[in-house]
């Protein structure tokens, strides 16, 4: 049993830094995203809608 929570804690501390190098990844790319306008939305609504799936997954 301890030996199952110990696995899911760590496959769950290696999700969130994959999510964590993919926000940096993410604000990297903002920034040269931001200039032009419809790739800037674009890319709001993907971050949006990435951050309502962290959302669930860990709720």
């Amino acid at each position: 049993m301890s030996l199952r929570v110990n696995l899911l804690d760590k496959l769950e501390i290696k999700l969130l830094i994959n999510f964590t190098e993919l926000r940096v990844n993410a604000v990297g790319t903002s920034t040269r995203l931001w200039k032009t306008d419809w790739l800037a939305t674009l890319f709001i609504k993907y971050h949006l809608f990435q951050m309502l799936a962290v959302i669930l997954i860990f709720n």
